[in-house]
């Protein structure tokens, strides 16, 4: 008989956990279980073509399309259904409100655009208006569907596909319509408090011109960096007039002492301006991040996550998130 693929079934208890949400009724808004198929039905048995059938129930004499139109489907054929049907919900949270409609657009889009997570993507056939049956084929063969689909939303993976595909799909969409939290969002949770507010004073900085964007910093900083600077001059010089009025002996003694602490000053003076040269770099790329963010080049979230790596020290983790696959 044919049988789910385990990871499709997770995308269903996915899509059940967040958009069935009167359990154990049936309400017009929601997406009940009897809406969320993998395993065909009884109209799918008798068209013997479907990806929700596997191969003990395709009927072969009718080449059904679902086999014969890509190697993919042939290589991978077993008694696995490959197709799982999404029903009507409707809901709102802080994000707007969304629904099947905005859902297939949303999936459809990230096809049309070659995501990498709809690479195993064989169709979807939806609705936008519950008037007129839509379809997006992968193959470029295809372009309408039954009326059925004017209700629900079918999507087909290649048959030699094991369907995780749809678990992150799914989860993408979840985060995108605010159910489950997006690390994009959560990343400022998870770095230290100092961090954040170096984040933001460094950002701030930025933008007001308190700091350069080349040559090192222009307030603050450069204060702390010309003190070292002026002191390590000033240390070299009163020893080499120190030496210069000693007896011989004695200056010879001093001079190799000089000589190890010139050269320890040396090596201070060059991870100093070391330091400077990296933190000239950083606010470089602080502030083209800065810009791209503001001209709408890259999502604000984003840019923020990338601004807080950068300042942040080398042995404090990236995130305390760990995305869902």
């Amino acid at each position: 008989m044919t049988v789910a693929k385990p990871r499709l079934l997770e995308a269903r208890r996915l899509l059940l956990d967040h958009l069935d949400m009167h359990p154990g009724r049936t309400v017009d808004a929601d997406l009940d279980p009897a809406e969320v198929g993998i395993v065909g039905g009884p109209s799918h048995v008798r068209s013997g073509t479907s990806y929700h059938l596997g191969k003990d129930q395709l009927i072969l004499s009718r080449r059904p399309y679902s086999v014969v139109e890509s190697v993919r489907d042939q290589r991978g054929l077993n008694n696995d259904a490959s197709a799982i049907d999404i029903g009507w919900f409707r809901l709102t949270t802080r994000r707007g409100t969304f629904d099947l409609r905005h859902f297939s657009r949303w999936l459809v889009d990230l096809c049309k655009a070659g995501d990498p997570d709809t690479a195993d993507i064989r169709e979807v056939i939806y609705s936008l208006d519950g008037k007129t049956v839509r379809r997006w084929d992968d193959l470029g063969i295809r372009s309408a569907g039954d009326d059925s689909h004017l209700t629900h939303t079918h999507g087909s993976i290649y048959r030699d596909a094991d369907g995780s595909c749809m678990v992150r799909l799914v989860t993408r969409y979840l985060r995108h319509i605010g159910l489950l939290p997006d690390p994009e969002e959560g990343f400022m949770a998870a770095i230290s408090d100092a961090d954040q507010k170096a984040l933001i004073w460094r950002v701030e900085g930025i933008a007001s011109g308190r700091l350069a964007v080349a040559g090192g910093p222009t307030k603050g900083e450069p204060v702390v960096l010309n003190v070292k600077l002026a002191a390590i001059e000033q240390r070299q010089t009163a020893l080499t007039t120190a030496i210069a009025s000693l007896d011989e002996d004695v200056a010879a003694k001093l001079r190799a002492d000089f000589e190890r602490i010139a050269a320890d000053e040396a090596a201070t003076l060059a991870a100093i301006e070391q330091a400077a040269a990296e933190d000239a770099v950083r606010d470089a790329e602080l502030r083209d991040l800065v810009e791209s963010g503001l001209s709408g080049e890259q999502d604000a979230q984003v840019v923020l996550r990338l601004i807080a790596d950068k300042i942040r020290p080398a042995d404090v983790p990236t995130s305390g998130v760990t995305p869902t696959s």
